[in-house]
C-alpha cells in the first residue's frame, strides 16, 4: 500500500541517519529494533511501530548516545 512505501521509505532515511551520524551501523540499529519488537506482543508487530523505535533510537543516539560514547572514550 503507500502507507507501506511511506513507512519504508521514513525507515530507509533513518537508517541512512544512522550510518551517517552515529557510531552505529544500520544493520545493527535494525537488529537492535527487531530484538526489541520480539519481546512485544504480535499485535503490537507493524512498519508503524517498526519506524516509532527507529526514530527513538536515532534521537537517542543522537542526543545521549554519543555523548556517553564519548565520555567513556575521554576517561580511558
Amino acid at each position: 500500500s503507500d502507507e507501506e512505501k511511506e513507512l519504508a521509505l521514513k525507515m530507509k532515511g533513518i537508517l541512512d541517519r544512522i550510518d551517517e551520524e552515529t557510531r552505529i551501523d544500520r544493520t545493527t540499529a535494525f537488529r537492535a529494533v527487531l530484538d526489541k519488537m520480539a519481546k512485544e506482543p504480535n499485535e503490537n508487530w507493524s512498519l508503524h511501530y517498526m519506524a516509532t523505535l527507529l526514530e527513538a533510537l536515532l534521537y537517542f543516539m543522537l542526543n545521549e548516545g554519543n555523548e556517553k560514547i564519548d565520555e567513556e572514550e575521554h576517561n580511558e
